[in-house]
């Protein structure tokens, strides 16, 4: 089991600290994915009482559901989305926490000591990090709901309430999940997933999500085709590299 630093905190699992959470950039996409992703960080923000941070997520989400809201009422990305699943051991219950994957590039939230210190990922406590997967996560977007939902917020004065209600509509949004089988595919998954958290600095979960590429195919990744190959011993260079920080 391998053991990664995180904040400890009751329900659900997740590395913030609510006085220096800062808002994270959403990278360019689908923008169905983009508006989930907003609301997927705002949750997490509601979770750690960052109230102000938290309305900005949802206050994009809007913006976003408004110009979508022009195509039609219902709006569903034209492939599935993926997402990184974490499932991790805290106080000896499992917990789980999903992050979207834009193109590539994992959305997460972002605070001071991940910039300084992104192999920590969080300035206190740590939780052992039992598994992790890449979902691919069908999306439908009921785009009168969700808006309805957002403008529901500004009335409420409860943190815990307003994050319940962005759960409500996430899982909503959420229509089926499936995990890829075509090992290639699973590998490759993996292998850009590592290559996104080297350039995130965070090295210890890239040699997980590399080992996780290299057991999609039950051998090592170094006999399967050259490019793969070559974008694998690149990783691995990158994260036996000393910090230079």
């Amino acid at each position: 089991m391998t053991r990664l630093s995180f904040q400890k905190h009751a329900t659900p699992v997740l590395f913030l600290n609510s006085l220096q959470l800062e808002r994270a950039a959403i990278p360019p996409g689908d923008p169905g994915e983009q508006l989930i992703a907003n609301l997927i960080l705002s949750s997490i923000a509601y979770e750690f009482d960052a109230v102000a941070c938290a309305r900005l997520y949802a206050d994009a989400a809007g913006a976003m559901i408004l110009a979508l809201i022009s195509r039609g009422l219902t709006y569903r990305p034209p492939r599935p989305s993926k997402f990184l699943r974490l499932v991790c051991n805290l106080r000896s219950e499992t917990e789980s926490l999903l992050l979207p994957i834009i193109d590539g590039i994992l959305v997460v939230p972002t605070t001071p000591v991940t910039k300084s210190a992104p192999d920590r990922m969080l300035a206190e406590g740590s939780i052992d990090i039992v598994d992790f997967d890449i979902e691919q996560v069908g999306l439908r977007l009921r785009l009168r709901k969700l808006a309805e939902a957002i403008a529901s917020l500004e009335r409420m004065t409860s943190a815990e309430e307003s994050g319940r209600v962005i759960r409500s509509i996430i899982t909503d949004s959420l229509r089926y999940k499936t995990v890829l089988t075509e090992p290639l595919d699973r590998a490759i998954d993996f292998l850009s997933l590592a290559r996104d958290l080297v350039a995130k600095g965070n090295l210890q979960l890239a040699a997980l999500s590399l080992k996780k590429a290299e057991g999609a195919l039950n051998v090592p990744m170094i006999e399967v085709r050259a490019e793969y190959a070559r974008g694998v011993e690149t990783v691995k260079l990158q994260i036996a590299r000393p910090s230079t920080n």
